[in-house]
């Protein structure tokens, strides 16, 4: 026997997939709080950081860039159909040679009956 719901249900409690984590904001929050008090805009800690502690201070830089972004664009792209259908047969015709006719000029069609 598996554990949670059975597959086809759909869910109906805890934290929605894409939902943001409250208590990891809040933390987040407090840690980035306490860093301006006790920093009061002096940047000499960071500094040491980068230099001394440069695996703790890439984790730092790592965690305050963003993982997702949502990012709408929109484009208007104008295309002449007509302009690229006749570059488009120009380009068959310099490219392919000429087609043969190979179609027979007298041909008998006999029939076969099937058989049992």
């Amino acid at each position: 026997m598996t554990a949670g719901r059975p597959k086809g249900y759909e869910k109906t409690g805890g934290i929605q997939k894409g939902g943001r984590k409250y208590q990891t904001a809040a933390v987040k929050d407090a840690i980035v709080r306490v860093f301006h008090e006790v920093n009061k805009g002096d940047d000499r800690y960071l500094h040491s950081l980068a230099i001394n502690e440069k695996k703790l201070f890439l984790d730092l830089v790592k965690r305050c860039v963003p993982q997702e972004m949502e990012i709408q664009t929109e484009t208007k792209v104008t295309v002449d159909l007509g302009a690229a259908m006749a570059e488009a047969e120009r380009r068959l015709a310099d490219n392919y040679p000429k087609q043969i006719d190979a179609t027979p000029s007298d041909f008998t069609v006999v029939e076969t009956a099937a058989k049992p």
